[in-house]
C-alpha cells in the first residue's frame, strides 16, 4: 500500500494523484502497526507539497485589483453601517464610558479575585501532588528550567 502511495504521488507508472497517495498512505497506515511512522512522515510530506502548490498556484493569480476591491467592499459596507447605527453606537459607548468610570474599582477587584482563586488553585494541586508523591515514596523530580 505505501508503495502504491509512493508511486501516486510522484507519478511513477501512472499519473500524478496527491489525493490517491494520501488514501493509500492511509491504508497502509491501518494495515499495519509497523507503517504508521513512515506513513506519517510521508502524509506530512505530501500535506507540505499540497500546500506549498497552493500557495504558488494563489500567488501566480494574485494581483493588486483584488486586494484594492477587496478592502473597498470591506470599507464600504462598514462606512454604510456606522452611518446608519451612529446614534446606537455613540450612546453604547457612551454608556461604556461612564460605567467602567464609576465603577472601576468593581472591576479591578473582580480580575484580582480571579486571579487570586488561580493561584490558590494551582498551588493546592501543585501541594496535593507532592503529599501523594510522598506517600508512594516516588522520587520528586527536580522542576524544568
Amino acid at each position: 500500500m505505501f508503495n502504491l502511495g509512493y508511486m501516486h504521488e510522484l507519478g511513477i507508472g501512472r499519473t500524478q494523484d496527491m489525493h490517491l497517495a494520501k488514501r493509500y498512505y492511509d491504508m497502509a497506515a491501518s494495515a499495519s502497526v509497523d507503517a504508521h511512522v513512515p506513513t506519517m512522515l510521508a502524509n506530512a510530506k505530501l500535506m507540505t507539497k499540497l500546500h506549498i502548490e497552493w500557495l504558488i498556484q494563489f500567488y501566480q493569480e494574485f494581483t493588486f485589483t483584488m486586494l484594492y476591491d477587496s478592502i473597498l467592499v470591506w470599507y464600504t459596507s462598514w462606512a454604510v453601517y456606522f452611518t446608519e447605527n451612529v446614534e446606537g453606537l455613540t450612546q453604547f459607548f457612551v454608556q461604556l464610558d461612564e460605567s467602567a468610570t464609576e465603577d472601576w474599582d468593581i472591576y479591578l477587584m473582580s480580575v484580582l479575585a480571579i486571579v487570586l482563586g488561580l493561584v490558590m488553585a494551582l498551588r493546592g494541586h501543585n501541594v496535593r501532588a507532592a503529599q501523594l508523591r510522598a506517600q508512594q515514596n516516588v522520587p520528586q523530580q527536580p522542576p524544568n528550567q
